[in-house]
């Protein structure tokens, strides 16, 4: 392979799978390879395969977005097996490697996705935003996991502020949540969080357990899992599936309001992650918005804030992208 730039190396290293790709001289993203991320003991064996993949021995900086919180040298991503240090990384690929929280690198991305690479969910109205530049935007999504982070557009360019929401307590909007929680509460022996219901990982399982004992329903007809979910829903259109996928977009209506109201998103909702673009129709005509905006007082608010999902399949590459000219120059 021949470049004329530095190689530069992205990668986007979830729970499930790792997407990598180079930057080429025109700082163009290219040869995106995707890899179950279970296969590998750690990042250096995923970027080791990919390096060996484009016939190249050490890159000059890897940029790597991972599942877990940056707080020191040692990462333990959050829904996944691996735990390493980002020092030992380096020296073992004997390069320079930077992490960052893949919800940062997520939302850093925003502001270069075309009206082609999201679709808006439901309607919003058009309001014009005083000082609009310093209004935030927010990501969130369901993979393993649940992430969250908020960009913040400047006068000194974007910056963004990775979180941990999956982890916040989950709030019920109606008497059937109420019910279920109630229900998860006694199963887990502890406060429900928003992954107890939503991530992939677990939540999903649990929340089709659980909605089946609300419904007295004891033999579902279905796997118990969100491919399960989705193949029952949308291709059989069976009935309690398509029950529980409404009540899933439901929620995630409910969480995106609440992280809204809480970080002053008028920017925008947006939705990424793994698993919703897999339902994107039925996302639209769901009742997310309509959950979204019930929030009494400030409905009013929140009709002005527009609800999108992430349909570049590669967004968090492209937020990796932004990220360049800071080591770069």
């Amino acid at each position: 392979m021949n470049h004329k730039l530095p190689l530069i190396i992205v990668a986007d290293m979830g729970a499930t799978f790792s997407r990598l790709a180079f930057i080429d001289e025109y700082q163009a993203i290219r040869h995106v390879k995707v890899y179950p991320s279970c296969d590998f003991h750690s990042p250096k064996e995923v970027i080791s395969t990919y390096l060996a993949e484009l016939n190249e021995e050490s890159p000059d900086h890897i940029f790597i977005a991972v599942a877990a919180p940056i707080i020191n040298d040692r990462l333990i991503l959050t829904n996944n097996h691996w735990d390493f240090s980002q020092q030992e990384i380096a020296q073992d690929l004997n390069t320079k490697v930077t992490f960052i929280n893949d919800f940062e690198a997520l939302s850093l991305s925003l502001d270069h996705l075309s009206h082609l690479e999201t679709m808006e969910i439901g309607q919003h109205v058009e309001h014009k935003l005083p000082h609009a530049i310093h209004h935030s935007k927010v990501v969130i999504g369901t993979g393993t996991g649940f992430g969250t982070a908020m960009s913040l557009q400047t006068e000194h360019g974007m910056i963004s502020v990775p979180s941990e929401g999956g982890h916040a307590l989950y709030a019920p909007q109606d008497c059937v949540e109420t019910a279920l929680l109630d229900l998860a509460i006694k199963e887990l022996h502890r406060p429900v969080i928003v992954e107890d219901l939503l991530a992939c990982k677990h939540g999903i399982s649990r929340l089709i357990r659980l909605m089946a004992t609300l419904e007295s329903i004891s033999e579902i007809n279905f796997d118990s899992t969100p491919e399960g979910l989705l193949s029952a829903a949308l291709e059989t259109k069976d009935d309690f599936a398509l029950t529980v996928l409404e009540r899933y977009c439901m929620m995630l209506g409910n969480v995106a309001s609440n992280i809204a109201l809480t970080t002053g998103a008028a920017g925008g909702i947006y939705i990424g992650g793994g698993f919703s673009p897999r339902f994107s129709e039925f996302l639209q005509t769901s009742k997310f918005r309509e959950c979204f905006v019930n929030k009494e007082s400030v409905s009013k608010i929140l009709e002005t804030i527009p609800t999108y999902l992430i349909t570049h399949p590669y967004a968090t590459l492209v937020g990796l992208q932004q990220i360049l000219p800071r080591y770069l120059s």
